[in-house]
């Protein structure tokens, strides 16, 4: 009778130092706060201009580097039993100022594909940018694999002067896209994107 006893409790201590091991790698790869768990992969970080709330953690937009090189960062931190966790993100650079007959510069956008099937962890797919130009009210998106319409949040931050746009999206809305940029009386501008292509996001863009 003493075999199984025995058996019973080496099974129970090895799923205890199997436990005890994933609590430990979880808060070995904790961080106290949601940017310091940004700063272990981000060394560049700044003021924060906006927070998304998500099921599982928060989407943080951030800007870094001085007025005339800024770039917009978003960044998907996750919640863990310890801290924070960095999931997946990046960001892109920012046009100082609107150039005459130059659209790129007076709108910018970026996609993050979903990290499903991927290592990294995130709520993804996502789209957004910067609204450089004030007269630029919204941006609109519209899926050509469903055909579906998508108005954007708008934020106005404080104290960048830059306002911010987003919209997470789901992955039955693929990777084609219009969206269209206007102003209280008509339609600023319109892009056509396809995010198969990895260089049909705007220039400047990067993911982690």
């Amino acid at each position: 009778m003493k075999r199984p006893i025995y058996l019973i409790a080496l099974i129970a201590l090895i799923l205890i130092a199997v436990v005890v091991y994933q609590l430990y790698y979880i808060y070995t790869k904790s961080s106290p706060t949601p940017m310091a768990a940004i700063g272990e992969v981000r060394p560049d970080l700044g003021p924060i201009i906006h927070e998304v709330e998500t099921d599982q953690g928060k989407i943080i937009f951030f800007v870094t580097g001085p007025s005339d090189q800024a770039a917009i960062q978003a960044e998907y931190v996750k919640k863990t039993l310890f801290g924070w966790e960095w999931g997946f993100g990046g960001g892109h650079t920012v046009p100082d100022k609107i150039i005459e007959y130059n659209d790129l510069s007076a709108w910018s956008h970026q996609y993050f594909h979903s990290t499903s099937g991927t290592p990294f962890e995130s709520p993804f797919p996502m789209l957004f940018g910067i609204l450089n130009d004030e007269t630029i009210d919204g941006v609109q998106i519209k899926s050509k694999t469903t055909g579906d319409v998508f108005d954007t949040t708008v934020i106005t931050p404080d104290p960048y002067s830059k306002r911010l746009w987003y919209r997470l999206l789901d992955d039955e809305q693929g990777e084609q896209f219009t969206i269209t940029a206007y102003t209280k009386d008509t339609i600023y501008s319109t892009r056509e994107i396809d995010e198969q292509i990895p260089s049909s996001a705007d220039a400047g863009t990067s993911e982690r």
